[in-house]
C-alpha cells in the first residue's frame, strides 16, 4: 500500500515502516560514529523501549556498548489493511540491525503494568541474560490497570493547587490562543501518581523522586543506584499530548538552533550515558536527578524563550518559532517527512520482529 500520514489532533494514527526504519538507522549511525564507548552496561532492560528516549537508550546500550538488550513495550502489529504502530516498526528495525551485529535483542510486547508481563520479563532475564546491570524506565501511558484489584487509573494533565492560564498552539487549527487548565482534585492527583506515565504536571514527578530514594533504601545491601533524569524538552508521542508543549517546543527549537545547542533524543541519551551513567562528569541536582537539560533551562536561554513567548501571537507565530522543525520532528516520529524516503511508492506494512 501507499502510506501517507493520517494526523488526528496530537497523534498520527498510522506509520510508515521504511520511514521508521530509516529514523532508527540514523540514530544507530550517530552512536556508531562516536566509536566504542568503553566500559558500560552488559545486560540492559528497557521498559518503554520502542520510541523516544527509551528507544534511544536501547540503541546507545547496544551500538555504543555492545550490550544485550531486552525491551518491553506495548505496540500494535500491522494487518493487511492497517499499518502497525511506529513503535512496532522501530522495534523491528532495531532487531534487524542488532542481530546483524550479533547482538542479543529481544522484546516483550504487552502491558508492562501487568503481572503477566512482569513475570514473563523476569523469567526471560533469568533464562537468557542471567541478570541485568541497567534498567531504563521510559514508559509513557495515559492509564494503568492495577493487576491486583483490576481497577484502571487514568492520568490527568492538570496543574496542582491552582488554575493555570497560558498560551498554547492548536496544531489542527494553526492557531495561537489561551488555554486554562483547572487544578487537579485529590482523586485525579492520586490516579496520576498510580499511572506515573506521562510527563505530568505536578505530583507524578515528585513521586518518581520518592520511588528512586525507596529503591536505594530497600536495596542498601546491594550496589544499587536509582536516579531520575531530567532531559531536554523534545517532540515525542508523550510530549505532543501536553497542551502547552507544541508552542513551547517550537520556541525552544528556534532559540537553541540559533545558539547551536539543539539536541535530539539520541544526542541527549548519548550524553546521559557517557557523562552521567558511565562517565566521570555527572550533573546532579538537589533532588539527586541527572540533569541533561542545562542547555535549555539555563537563565540566558530561558530569557530568550520568555521574550519570544511574550511576543508571540497568531500573526507572528511562524516567524518567531520553529514550527516547521517541530512539525518535521512530529511526523518523523511516525516515519514520515524524511527526505530519503519515497512516500509515493508501494510498501508492505506486514513487517515482523
Amino acid at each position: 500500500m501507499v502510506i501517507k500520514p493520517k494526523v488526528r489532533g496530537f497523534i498520527c494514527t498510522n506509520a510508515h515502516p521504511v520511514g521508521c526504519a530509516t529514523a532508527v538507522d540514523e540514530q544507530i549511525a550517530h552512536v556508531e560514529a562516536k566509536g566504542d564507548l568503553g566500559e558500560g552496561p552488559k545486560n540492559v532492560l528497557v521498559i518503554g523501549s520502542s520510541t523516544g528516549y527509551g528507544l534511544a537508550s536501547r540503541i546507545t546500550s547496544a551500538f555504543g556498548y555492545g550490550a544485550k538488550t531486552l525491551g518491553v513495550c506495548f505496540e500494535k502489529a500491522p494487518t493487511e489493511r492497517k499499518t502497525g504502530t511506529a513503535g512496532w516498526y522501530n522495534t523491528a528495525a532495531f532487531h534487524e540491525k542488532a542481530k546483524a551485529k550479533g547482538l542479543y535483542a529481544e522484546t516483550i510486547n504487552g502491558d508492562a503494568f501487568s503481572d503477566e508481563i512482569k513475570n514473563e520479563t523476569i523469567e526471560k532475564i533469568k533464562a537468557e541474560m542471567g541478570k541485568v546491570d541497567l534498567v531504563i524506565y521510559s514508559l509513557a501511558s495515559p492509564r494503568r490497570t492495577d493487576p491486583e484489584t483490576g481497577v484502571t487509573y487514568k492520568s490527568t494533565l492538570k496543574p496542582v493547587g491552582q488554575a493555570y492560564t497560558t498560551k498554547t498552539y492548536d496544531t489542527d487549527k494553526d492557531k495561537v490562543h489561551e488555554v486554562s487548565l483547572e487544578p487537579a482534585n485529590d482523586e485525579e492527583i492520586l490516579n496520576t501518581i498510580k499511572v506515573m506515565g506521562q510527563a505530568t504536571i505536578g505530583k507524578a514527578k515528585e513521586d518518581l523522586d520518592r520511588a528512586a530514594a525507596a529503591i536505594i533504601g530497600k536495596n542498601s545491601d546491594l550496589l544499587v543506584q536509582a536516579n531520575v533524569s531530567s532531559l531536554k524538552a523534545l517532540v515525542t508521542q508523550a510530549s505532543s499530548a501536553i497542551p502547552v508543549m507544541p508552542l513551547y517546543i517550537s520556541l525552544i527549537y528556534k532559540v537553541m538552533k540559533e545558539e547551536g545547542t539543539h539536541e535530539g533524543c539520541i544526542e541527549q541519551i548519548h550524553g546521559l550515558f557517557t557523562q552521567c551513567l558511565f562517565g566521570n562528569t555527572p550533573t546532579l541536582d538537589e533532588a539527586n536527578r541527572y540533569r541533561m537539560d542545562g542547555k535549555e533551562t539555563n537563565d540566558a536561554t530561558q530569557a530568550k524563550i520568555k521574550a519570544l513567548w511574550d511576543q508571540v501571537t497568531q500573526e507572528n507565530f511562524h516567524d518567531l518559532s520553529d514550527y516547521k522543525g517541530y512539525n518535521h520532528e512530529f511526523l518523523k516520529l511516525f516515519g514520515f517527512d524524511i527526505s530519503s524516503v519515497d512516500y509515493d511508492s508501494e510498501v508492505d506494512p506486514m513487517v515482523n520482529w
